[in-house]
This record gives C-alpha cells, sequence and structure tokens, in this order.
C-alpha cells in the first residue's frame, strides 16, 4: 500500500508469470494470479492476515489485497460475519474511509480487495520518531472523526483503530482502512472467545472484559493512537501483553508523560476525557469532539474518575518522567459538589485583610490548639527510648509509622528491624520523638476538618521532613536540631488559608490542577499573599526559631548563601524532589520546575557540599531510588 506503482503495463494478462489458481495461503507469491488480480507483493502482516499490493488488468489499476489468516478463513461462523460487514463497508463511499472492490473465496483463501493507497500509515511516522504538533494533531483528529463519524451513522464500529489503520496519502490527506474487525452495531453484544479484541496499546476496557461495544469503544482507540502521535509512545506500555492490559483496566491516565512532551494542555484534557474507562463518561458522539477541537486551545476537562479528589497511586510509569503533578486526595467526599463547579474565584481579598483574619478570629484557628506541641517539636530534643516505647503501646497511629519507616530505612539491609526498640533505634531518636508528638497532635489535639482530608498533606510534610536529613547527611553540613521540623511543618500555610476561606481555597486548588497553574501564583492573585508567608507571619507570632521561620517563607524558591544556612536552600530541593516523586499531595496542580536531577538549584546545592568526597550522580541516585518506595504513613 506504500510502495511506488510502476508502469501499468508491465501488469496486462497475457504477462503473468504463475497462471495455476492458487489453494492455500502458502500458494501467494509475486506473479500468481488470485481470481482477476496478479499479486506483486506482500506489504504487511496484520492480526488477522496479509496484505497485498496486486494489480486489476481489466481495470488498469492497482489494488490492494486483505487475504485472512487460515485460522479465520476455515472458521464458517467467523467468515459469514466478516463477509456480511465487508459488504456493509464496500457499501459506504466517504473521502477519508479506503474503499473496499470486492469480496472473495477461491478454495481455501478468503479475501477482499481494496484502493491501493500511495503513501505511508501513521504507524510508519511513529517508527521515524515523528511526533505531530498541535496543528497536525488537529489535522488529523478532523479527517479521523469525520470517517469514523459517517461510519457509525452507517451501523458501522471499527474496533481496531489504532496508527497502522490510518493511511496518509501524497496531497497528503487521512484515510481510515481495515473496518476487518467492525461488526454491526446491532450485533455487538455477540463477541465470540476466538476473536481478537484489537491491539493491546489502543485496546478499550470494554473489549478486553468482552462487554458491550459501540462508536464510544473507537472514542477511546482513537484517543490512545492520538496520544501516541503526539507523545511518540503509547498510554500504556509494559514487556508482555498482560502488562499493557492492565495499564487500560488499572493505571491512571498517564498525565505526567503527556505534560512531559510538551502538550497543549487542552489536547491533554481532550484525549483524557477520550480515554476514560467508563464508556458514559468520554464523548458520546463524534459531534461533540469535533465541537471541542474547534476550541481546543481553551477546552479544560476534569475527569469523573478524580472529580471526587481521591487519592490516587503514585504511576511508576510517569517517575521520574513526569514534570507536573495533578495532587488530589485533599477534598473530602461530602463536599465533592464543590469539585464539580468551575475553577475560578470571583471573590478577592486583600493581605490586610487576610492577616486580619488570622489574628481577629472570634473562633481560635485550630491549629492553635497543636501550637505548644509544634513548638515542642522544633527544639528537635531527642527522645527517651523508654518513653518512646511506652507512646508506641499506646497510639496505634504512631507504631504504625515506626513500623513503616524502619522496614523503609533498613530496605538496603536482608534483614528488617526485629523489636520496637531496634524500630525506634533505626529511625533516631530525635525524629521518633518528633513523630510521636506529631501523632499526639493529629490525634488529640488537631481537630478533624469538616471540608478536607489533610492526611495526604502530612504524608508529603513528613516525606520532605526525611529528605532534608538525609541531604544534610549527605552533604556533610552541620545540623542545628531544627531540620526535621522545618520539612515536617513547611506547609501547614495551606490549612491556615484552608481553615480561614475553605471554599476559595478549594476553589484556588482546583484551578491549580484543571488549569495548570502555580498555586503559589493564584495565591497571591487572591488573598494578596501565599501559603508560606502567611505561616510565616502565624510561626512569629509563636516564637518559632528564626532559621526555621526564614527556610518555611523561602520554600517555594530558594538559592544558597554561602554566608548562611543552607536550610532554606536544603528544604527547596526537598520539597521538588518529593513532589516530583507524588510523596503525598500537597494541592498544587503544577509541577514547571526541571526534573530534580537536572535542577541548577539541585547541582549548586551539591556544589556546596561539606563533604567533597562525594560524586554527584551518587548524590542523586541514591535520593531518587531510595524516596521511590517511600512508605504510606497513615492507614486507609
Amino acid at each position: 500500500m506504500k510502495k511506488n506503482s510502476g508502469n501499468f503495463t508491465n501488469y496486462r494478462e497475457n504477462d503473468l508469470m504463475n497462471s495455476f489458481e492458487p489453494q492455500e495461503v502458502g500458494d501467494l507469491v509475486p506473479g500468481v494470479q488470485l481470481g482477476h488480480y496478479v499479486l506483486m507483493e506482500k506489504i504487511a502482516d496484520g492480526g488477522i492476515g496479509s496484505v497485498y499490493k496486486a494489480f486489476e488488468p481489466a481495470l488498469e489499476r492497482f489494488v490492494a489485497i486483505k487475504v485472512l489468516l487460515p485460522e479465520y478463513a476455515k472458521n464458517e461462523k467467523y467468515l459469514q460475519n466478516f463477509e456480511a460487514e465487508a459488504l456493509h463497508v464496500a457499501s459506504i463511499q466517504h473521502p477519508h474511509i479506503v474503499p473496499i472492490y470486492y469480496i472473495g473465496r477461491i478454495n481455501q483463501i478468503s479475501f477482499f480487495s481494496m484502493a491501493f493507497i500511495e503513501g505511508q500509515t501513521l504507524d510508519d511516522w511513529i517508527s521515524a520518531n515523528k511526533k505531530l504538533n498541535l496543528a497536525e494533531a488537529k489535522w488529523f483528529l478532523y479527517q479521523a472523526v469525520s470517517a469514523l463519524d459517517y461510519a457509525a451513522q452507517h451501523q458501522l464500529v471499527h474496533l481496531d483503530i489504532k496508527p497502522s489503520n490510518f493511511l496518509v496519502d501524497q496531497k497528503p490527506m487521512i484515510l481510515l482502512t481495515d473496518f476487518g474487525l467492525a461488526q454491526n452495531i446491532s450485533h455487538s453484544n455477540d463477541i465470540d472467545d476466538n476473536e481478537v479484541f484489537g491491539t493491546p496499546y489502543y485496546v478499550a476496557p470494554e473489549q478486553i472484559y468482552r462487554q458491550k461495544t459501540d462508536l464510544r469503544t473507537d472514542i477511546y482507540s482513537l484517543g490512545a493512537t492520538l496520544f501516541h502521535l503526539v507523545v511518540g509512545q503509547p498510554p500504556y506500555d509494559g514487556d508482555t501483553i498482560e502488562e499493557i492490559i492492565q495499564g487500560h483496566i488499572q493505571k491512571p491516565f498517564p498525565y505526567g508523560l503527556a505534560l512531559a512532551s510538551n502538550l497543549h494542555i487542552g489536547l491533554v484534557h481532550l484525549i483524557r476525557k477520550m480515554m476514560e474507562r467508563n464508556p458514559e463518561h468520554r464523548f458520546q458522539t463524534y459531534q461533540e469532539i469535533a465541537e471541542v477541537i474547534g476550541t481546543l486551545e481553551r477546552y479544560r476537562y476534569e475527569s469523573a474518575q478524580e472529580s471526587d479528589f481521591k487519592p490516587i497511586p503514585r504511576p511508576p510509569e510517569e517517575l521520574p518522567s513526569g514534570k507536573r503533578d495533578f495532587a488530589y486526595g485533599l477534598l473530602k467526599s461530602s463536599y465533592s459538589e464543590w469539585s464539580k463547579a468551575p475553577a475560578q474565584v470571583n471573590s478577592q481579598f486583600s493581605r490586610a485583610q487576610i492577616l486580619g483574619s488570622l489574628t481577629n478570629r472570634i473562633q481560635p484557628l485550630p491549629l492553635e490548639n497543636a501550637a505548644n506541641t509544634f513548638l515542642e517539636i522544633a527544639k528537635g530534643e531527642q527522645g527517651n527510648l523508654d518513653d518512646l516505647m511506652e507512646a508506641s503501646e499506646k497510639f496505634k497511629g504512631f507504631q504504625f509509622k515506626l513500623d513503616q519507616l524502619s522496614i523503609f530505612l533498613k530496605s538496603d539491609l536482608e534483614s528488617s528491624p526485629e523489636s520496637r526498640r531496634e524500630c525506634l533505634e533505626t529511625i533516631g531518636s530525635q525524629k521518633s520523638q518528633s513523630l510521636a508528638l506529631l501523632g499526639f497532635a493529629l490525634d488529640h489535639e488537631l481537630p478533624a476538618s469538616a471540608y478536607f482530608h489533610w492526611t495526604p498533606l502530612w504524608q508529603h510534610q513528613i516525606a520532605v521532613a526525611f529528605i532534608v536529613e538525609d541531604i544534610y547527611d549527605l552533604l556533610g553540613f552541620k545540623k542545628t536540631g531544627i531540620e526535621f521540623a522545618t520539612g515536617l511543618f513547611h506547609d501547614l500555610g495551606k490549612i491556615i488559608l484552608a481553615d480561614l476561606y475553605p471554599l476559595a481555597f478549594f476553589n484556588l486548588m482546583n484551578r491549580s490542577i484543571v488549569d495548570q497553574l502555580s498555586l503559589s501564583r493564584l495565591e497571591l492573585d487572591l488573598f494578596g499573599i501565599h501559603h508560606g508567608e502567611i505561616l510565616t507571619y502565624w510561626l512569629r507570632e509563636k516564637r518559632f526559631p528564626t532559621p526555621l521561620i526564614d527556610a518555611i517563607e523561602q520554600h517555594e524558591s530558594a538559592g544558597f548563601n554561602a554566608k548562611k544556612s543552607p536550610l532554606p536552600h536544603v528544604l527547596y530541593c526537598a520539597n521538588h524532589l518529593a513532589r516530583q516523586l507524588r510523596l503525598g499531595y500537597s494541592g498544587n496542580g503544577l509541577f514547571t520546575a526541571p526534573l530534580w536531577e537536572e535542577s541548577v538549584l539541585t547541582k549548586s546545592l551539591w556544589s556546596n557540599r561539606k563533604n567533597q568526597a562525594l560524586e554527584f550522580e551518587n548524590f542523586s541516585t541514591f535520593l531518587l531510588s531510595r524516596y521511590l518506595d517511600f512508605p504510606p504513613l497513615f492507614k486507609s
């Protein structure tokens, strides 16, 4: 279907090389006459058969002939359905569908002929490392949607949409081919177990489960095809078919892979809706897709799977390549109607108004209840092992964290900690003391928020605290005892803002996630202050250590200052790494920074190390590999 056609006069009937009638597929070689066609060469192999370039002398034209594999040609039920569908496809004519000319059986060979297209398949483009830009993606999608919409109007679904089934002719124009797997919509439930269900990279979940298929099945596969064409990788990959299929039915949509390719956010959201697992949540018609293409730059879609803002697992295939972090998990389900509202805030506050709300509240800020306990943590004192042993027996949450963290920290050893005391020693008495006090504050002092689940945020802050400690140890910086507490409290400003203005703050998080904007930037636009600054104000009132306050104030942006404490820079880099690895959820939907290991700030921190023997590769590899497996510290 893709080679140069040559000269018609070379293939007249009287020039045939092999005039015998072929009996089976094995007899099909160049020069053989199959019905009124002369085979020239095999040009492709597919899941259900092979494609040959052939010449039709009577009409002096080249054609492509699809020959079914023997196992399908011998299955009479399949063959009858297949031929009925081929006749159906042959009855339609559309500029973006390759027409079928003839359907035939000769001895044990079943075949049909169709137009021969000079050009390439989109699979050839992928093999040549060509990625469609936004304009090319719209060009492709308009034509593909036009063809599939026309087919659906004639009660046809394709069921094997993939790049190799789209041809690009010399104009160039997109043409859809191979409705060989298509089924009449009225019979789409009658699927035999011997039939194939499409190509694993692009197959819809309902095909995998052998459920009812319809035009929305093609929409899913078209979305997966478009993803491959614009990203250069299929949405789900694996070493086996089973692994690939598991992606379609279990893994989250690969946002990180899409955004790391610098796709326009409107295109990402379009593909996301096309690839919803539940057909009811996809586009329901091709007209809907066509309307979105026209306004693609402004299109935003909040996935039905994520609209309730429940935590999602960290998808390994997106790490560490994902450059933006979709952070879900903070909104309580009883307020799920908030997540369905437009991601915008119409009111605006002043910095003075926000600070006034913080100091002149009728009801104390909930965080006030834990202020003294947090101050104890900030002292960075070593805990008494006997007291900590007793605390671990009393507080199940603390006990769970000890078990999880001690196994994590000893993962490079062959044996896990054998006793509770060994767990405490593995973690260290200071960090254990801090975690015990934190557990007490969360369980007994901080009232539960009516609106938000904060455990994903605490998971993030604890991870940052451990990374801060590791960076200090690796780079040889001198500790003062406040490092762990600095990581542990760096995002408390989000809780403060959410307590002051819950709906407004949720709308900021929602807009950050949906529109891919910086949460700190949105906070400044709405409140005139960001979460780091308001937390700084609160910490000063409570007389927290000044170096801790300074570091938290700068945790969204910090550079190394050799004359001052490295803590602000370390905290920034630890926060960067935790967000890249999706360690907990902070509510910030945008991660625009370079990858942690490529960041100038990370390399600047390393270049100012006290441990001069440490190589950068060892430094970065250790932290990346270690924290990829950071454990969950809160029971779901």
